[in-house]
């Protein structure tokens, strides 16, 4: 029931940012954003296609593993524990910066909060699912590379 929930928490956020594409509010960015949200938009679609190319027979659009599913440590999960998640997150952010709208803008950050949340209830099933999730999980990033964390 939970993995349903998600899925369709997921939908809706999608639906708003796609149909929400009248801002409530004028903004003018700076054009250094255009120049950064590009390459950070098609690094987004490359990473994305590269995830799912990863995970092929495993893909599903509910937190739960499937059943016969394989832990994926190699390629786009090598860097992070949910790529496809960031590839979204970094994707609809570039994308409503080049649009310069305030609506997507917010509604990408909710999705940054929502994929954290979806993420952390799928880690719990694949700590009993795998073993080795566990030291997955202390080399690699959940949604961005270790390395790219800050440290305070």
């Amino acid at each position: 029931m939970k993995d349903v929930f998600y899925v369709g928490m997921q939908l809706l956020l999608f639906l708003f940012y796609v149909l929400w594409d009248q801002p409530f509010w004028e903004l003018q960015l700076p054009t250094i954003f255009y120049y950064i949200s590009w390459p950070l938009l098609i690094f987004a679609v490359v990473l994305f296609v590269y995830a799912l190319w990863n995970l092929r027979h495993s893909l599903s659009p509910y937190p739960s593993p499937k059943e016969h599913a394989k832990l994926k440590t190699k390629g786009a999960f090598a860097f992070s524990r949910h790529p496809i998640y960031s590839a979204i997150i970094i994707g609809l952010s570039a994308w409503s910066i080049l649009q310069e709208n305030i609506n997507q803008m917010l509604i990408s950050f909710l999705l940054l909060i929502f994929f954290y949340i979806k993420a952390r209830y799928e880690e719990k099933l694949l700590k009993s699912k795998f073993d080795e999730y566990r030291s997955y999980q202390e080399q690699t990033g959940m949604l961005f590379p270790k390395s790219l964390r800050l440290r305070l």
